[in-house]
């Protein structure tokens, strides 16, 4: 991997650190690829907004250099610290993001931070420890989706692997994980295993710690939505045979329907292509709308578990879960109801079993 490519992730890895360390208070932007950034080509720039009153500040994320050292808007970015560079940054109040120990200490106008032992994002691994340590990336991730999809099911490691589509190894290694989380109970069967779930509550807290829609590709469409009730329809001929599921509030509604919503969230499975055909088929160019196409982080699992109801595709509830958890509006709210059914079926599938 050349020097470049870790630095990016660095830079990456920083800027999710950085919006772990401060939720609920402030939300993080990177700022980096937007037209109007001005930082260097070895910085990331960020805004940090306050949650509770009308103030923001604009940062710059880069490596420890003279030239960085002595600025109040810059935020060095370590990955080799030592316990006593750390403690010579704080003597100098510096600001410092560790990306390989979890440490961030900041200072804002309404704020200061100082946490280590923060949950270290899955792309601060390297690849090879990822695919290993990780039971909530893509693929990987599908084992316990199948999990939560039957519930009351005790699992050996080749029926599970079976039935997600991935590898004996892979499963084998996801249901450890998950045993070592608490979420799930893996007994002995001769010289077999079985294992089964115990909480789909533990297993989304868990998994919302490495997973936020917002790191999902997203552009809004400018559609003349008026009531979305009535707009489903038009949608859903528009989009045509493309796979397409909507997420978020709108597609919690056709579930268990909680909170006002009037923004329609629509997973799709490439974005420009996708926005390119609205624009030339019906007229519908990107723009501050209230259609929202987004390109799921999930490229496979995802779509797992995706059913129609009505004309709607949408996406299974263990993902509107997933995608309401850290959404601003109402967002936990609308999870908490969906999370209470699924853990309702588990009881039930428990019940049913014994």
């Amino acid at each position: 991997m050349s020097a470049n490519t870790v630095a990016e992730r660095d830079k990456r890895v920083a800027v999710r650190l950085l919006a772990e360390a401060l939720r609920p208070a402030a939300r993080v932007e990177d700022l980096t690829s937007r037209e109007h950034s001005t930082a260097a080509p070895d910085q990331a720039q960020v805004r940090i907004s306050s949650t509770t009153r009308d103030e923001s500040i604009v940062l710059a994320l880069q490596a420890p250099s003279e030239r960085a050292s002595n600025h109040d808007d810059v935020v060095l970015v370590l990955r080799k610290s030592t316990k006593e560079m750390l403690r010579a940054l704080r003597a100098d109040n510096a600001q410092f993001v560790d990306v390989k120990q979890g440490i961030v200490r900041l200072r804002l106008p309404w704020i200061h931070v100082d946490r280590a032992g923060l949950p270290l994002p899955v792309d601060s691994l390297a690849p090879s420890r990822r695919a290993w340590l990780d039971p909530f990336g893509d693929r990987a991730s599908l084992v316990p989706r199948v999990l939560v999809e039957q519930p009351g099911r005790a699992w050996g490691a080749r029926e599970i692997a079976a039935e997600a589509g991935v590898s004996t190894m892979t499963a084998s290694h996801v249901l450890r994980q998950l045993r070592e989380l608490g979420i799930v109970d893996v007994r002995k069967r001769g010289r077999a295993f079985q294992a089964r779930l115990t909480s789909v509550q533990r297993l989304v807290e868990d998994w919302t710690r490495v997973y936020d829609w917002r790191r999902s590709p997203s552009l809004a469409v400018e559609a003349p939505i008026g009531s979305p009730e009535r707009f489903f329809p038009r949608l859903v001929r528009a989009l045509g045979d493309r796979r397409w599921a909507l997420t978020m509030q709108a597609g919690a509604s056709f579930v268990v329907r909680h909170a006002v919503w009037d923004i329609i969230h629509v997973y799709v499975d490439d974005l420009q292509v996708t926005a390119d055909h609205l624009a030339r088929t019906v007229g519908w160019e990107a723009g501050p709308g209230r259609l929202v196409l987004m390109q799921p982080w999930y490229t496979h699992s995802a779509w797992h578990g995706a059913r129609t109801l009505g004309k709607a595709n949408i996406v299974s509830d263990l993902q509107l879960v997933l995608d309401l958890w850290n959404y601003p509006i109402r967002g936990r709210e609308q999870a908490d109801l969906l999370l209470s059914g699924l853990e309702a079926r588990l009881r039930a599938a428990r019940t049913s079993d014994s």
